[in-house]
């Protein structure tokens, strides 16, 4: 069984949103990167912190990547996204 096979009973519910690769989760991941980031950045503040992949194109994500503070998103040519200002 893949991990597809658990995803209907876990929407129901409501344990994941109806689309659960389609962007960051901003509870779980997006704050396991904010400890990492804000660990790292404790000994090494000038280090350079960015994201690659489809995550890097999708809006949502990519303004919760900026408050988090990474420094650049790389996605490819196939999405497109706003800049953060």
């Amino acid at each position: 069984m893949t991990c597809f096979g658990v995803l209907p009973s876990y929407q129901d519910k409501e344990l994941l949103s109806n689309r659960p690769y389609a962007g960051l989760d901003h509870k779980g991941v997006g704050q396991l990167v904010e400890v990492g980031v804000e660990g790292r950045r404790s000994t090494k503040n000038k280090l350079k912190i960015g994201i690659l992949g489809s995550y890097g194109g999708e809006p949502d994500s990519g303004k919760s990547f900026h408050r988090i503070g990474l420094n650049y998103l790389s996605c490819s040519s196939g999405f497109r996204s706003e800049v953060p200002s």
